[in-house]
């Protein structure tokens, strides 16, 4: 039996009533991909940046350029769109139109739509995939550990 997706009021600068609908366990998985190809090579770039003692001040527009790049072109429009997908308008009426918004209250809204439907895979998930890839390494070194004892 599937779960009963929940909607959650949220309220934006602007003092607008916005709903948030749960996604299900498979839809956000899939957006988590389609939103991975976009945040990873950024967050990657400045982790590499901040790690080997570059200076961000080189690093930020490569990233900035990165991200205009993926956007341009109505990517931002897509990306709002995938996000904001079970949002309803200002007081639940409708659907979220991003020309309904001020630019800050896009951006606003992005985020607090990332924070409800990833806030317990980054709680809670991350912190279980971390555990089953120190079990597998576990079990590689101990797999590699056997297959020198036979040499």
């Amino acid at each position: 039996m599937a779960k009963q997706l929940m909607t959650h009021e949220v309220t934006l600068s602007n003092k607008q009533d916005y709903f948030i609908t749960d996604w299900s366990t498979r839809k956000t998985y899939q957006n988590l991909f389609k939103l991975g190809k976009l945040f990873a090579p950024m967050s990657s770039a400045l982790t590499e940046a901040l790690q080997g003692g570059e200076r961000l001040s080189e690093v930020v527009p490569g990233v900035l350029l990165f991200v205009c790049e993926e956007l341009d072109d109505r990517g931002f429009e897509k990306l709002f769109a995938l996000i904001t997908e079970d949002v309803t308008g200002a007081g639940g009426v409708g659907k979220l139109d991003m020309d309904d918004l001020e630019p800050h209250e896009v951006l606003e809204i992005l985020t607090k739509c990332l924070e409800h439907y990833y806030k317990s895979f980054f709680g809670k998930a991350l912190n279980q995939v971390k555990e089953l890839v120190q079990e597998a390494l576990k079990v590689a070194s101990l797999d590699s550990q056997l297959n020198r004892n036979k040499s």
